[in-house]
């Protein structure tokens, strides 16, 4: 719970589906997502909210990060273990547009082994908001 100073344009169901989004991709590539769950954080000032959803799993390779919102495409590390379009991403892509957002991603690697590595994948969500009178 809390309060805000401001208000996001837009209509809250499209909002719910943006967030679902990110949160279920974190699920779906969480390395272990019983024993570490995604992580939502959402800090806010005068101007912008940020939302950010964080997922403890494999790596996304650095050159392959660019492409991450294009429709269709699917991370190597994950396209022959998890099941997918492609299209979760460049939907809440599409999606962020209808509230004046940015959506990116980047990554704080955590370990590396012989197959591959760990990460804390994260997509942050920028949101310009409106001020209340």
């Amino acid at each position: 719970t809390g309060y805000s100073t401001g208000e996001i344009s837009g209509d809250k169901e499209y909002f719910e589906v943006l967030i679902k989004i990110l949160i279920e991709n974190a699920l779906k590539y969480s390395e272990y997502p019983k024993r570490i769950g995604p992580k939502v954080d959402i800090k806010e000032n005068k101007k912008i909210i940020t939302i950010e959803v964080h997922s403890y799993g494999r790596a996304i390779p650095q050159p392959e990060q660019p492409y991450l919102f294009s429709k269709g495409f699917r991370a190597s590390i994950n396209s022959k273990s998890k099941e997918g379009t492609g299209m979760g991403l460049y939907n809440a892509k599409q999606l962020a547009k209808h509230f004046n957002a940015e959506i990116s991603f980047y990554a704080k690697d955590i370990s590396n082994t012989e197959n591959f590595s760990l990460a804390w994948n994260i997509f942050k969500l920028v949101i310009n908001k409106s001020i209340k009178n």
